[in-house]
């Protein structure tokens, strides 16, 4: 199994994330490549991670975004779970504390869960992409760009890059699923 371990960074990398992606690396019995991909447009990065794996044909993209804090057994974690898409819960950086997994109501439209998340890992609307596994096969039956803002006719924008590609995926029939059980923080004036 290859996968590649990416950092999509806009910014420089905490210390702090790297321990933890040199712990990860230590604890992953499978080959593993990290790469960074250096810009100020985060879903420009990720696009050129996903195209950098596809020809170079990784089994799985890892991405881990610079201002991650996890645990060593994280992507050991993901892995058992076997889904084409998946994420480690973590917060947005702000008080109360809210998780950035959204889930879908009874109308299949993306829907908060703040802090209302099943306890084992589920089914969801859309996830960040700051600490997610993804099947690299996922990436070839979706049309480029895999991730893209989008904004309404006023400039505003509607969803992020992450919330893009989940709405892609699901539109390809994919399922998006969330492992809450992975310990990780976010990186802000104080850990969320």
């Amino acid at each position: 199994m290859r996968i590649l371990c990416a950092v999509p960074c806009y910014k420089t990398i905490s210390v702090k994330t790297a321990f933890s992606l040199i712990e990860l690396i230590k604890n992953t019995p499978h080959e593993l490549q990290v790469i960074f991909q250096e810009g100020i447009f985060v879903h420009q990065n990720q696009n050129n991670i996903v195209d950098y794996a596809v020809e170079n044909k990784f089994d799985y993209v890892f991405f881990v975004e610079c201002d991650m804090v996890f645990e060593p057994e994280t992507l050991n974690k993901l892995l058992a779970d076997d889904k084409d898409i998946i994420c480690a819960n973590y917060n947005y950086r702000s008080e109360p504390r809210c998780s950035m997994v959204y889930g879908l109501n009874e109308k299949n439209e993306l829907i908060m869960l703040g802090n209302k998340l099943p306890k084992e890992t589920f089914k969801c609307g859309a996830i960040p992409t700051g600490l997610t596994l993804i099947k690299t096969s996922v990436f070839e039956k979706l049309k480029k760009p895999y991730f893209f803002y989008e904004y309404n006719e006023e400039g505003v924008m509607e969803s992020s890059q992450d919330v893009y590609f989940c709405q892609k995926a699901r539109e390809a029939g994919f399922e998006i699923w969330c492992n809450p059980q992975i310990i990780t923080n976010h990186i802000g004036e104080y850990l969320f």
